[in-house]
């Protein structure tokens, strides 16, 4: 799935600053999220299962560390 080809996104040019790009989700990507929605919130709730909240905020703190490290670094 292609958010922006599939149409369930538009982007616009930020009115004052056209270094910026803002993004919207259309009605057609509302839908697609409340269709897939649940079955992902499933999910997520089994993979955290038995993961108390301060781990779980820990783990997921440390993958968006590791996120920023890979968009800085060319591996």
């Amino acid at each position: 799935m292609v958010w922006g080809k599939d149409g369930l996104i538009r982007r616009e040019v930020d009115k004052n600053d056209s270094r910026a790009t803002r993004v919207f989700i259309t009605p057609a990507g509302r839908a697609a999220f409340e269709k897939l929605w649940p079955s992902m919130a499933e999910s997520y709730g089994r993979m955290f299962q038995g993961i108390g909240e301060t781990e779980q905020q820990a783990f997921i703190a440390t993958l968006q560390t590791i996120l920023g490290n890979i968009r800085q670094h060319d591996f």
